[in-house]
């Protein structure tokens, strides 16, 4: 793996989930399933293994294409889970967003 796709997410799933003023939609589904009362570093760490893992498939098959019910069936994630997994890393500039719809590893 390269260094990019290795880079920690920690920091940027944690900036994502602490904005103040800035909930989307996707981080209030995420908070409203995590509870956000105490649960949310579990949560927190939950998605930042998920983030690992997908990140980990991309840099051993650098062609690969997925669209979000792709991902979902091939990580076996919730669509709504592998959704914010896939555009937290498309945040973090380590992937791409075809105007199809298909995340792949940015280059």
């Amino acid at each position: 793996m390269t260094s990019a796709i290795r880079a920690d997410t920690t920091t940027a799933f944690a900036g994502r989930a602490g904005r103040a003023g800035t909930t989307t939609s996707k981080t209030a589904a995420r908070d409203e399933r995590c509870g956000k009362n105490g649960d949310a570093p579990d949560a927190d760490a939950h998605l930042i293994g998920l983030s690992r893992r997908v990140r980990g498939e991309y840099a051993e098959m650098p062609g690969l294409r997925l669209t979000v019910p792709q991902a979902a069936r091939l990580f076996s994630l919730a669509p709504d889970v592998a959704e914010l997994v896939l555009d937290g890393l498309r945040e973090d500039a380590v992937l791409h967003l075809s105007p199809e719809g298909t995340y792949s590893l940015r280059r």
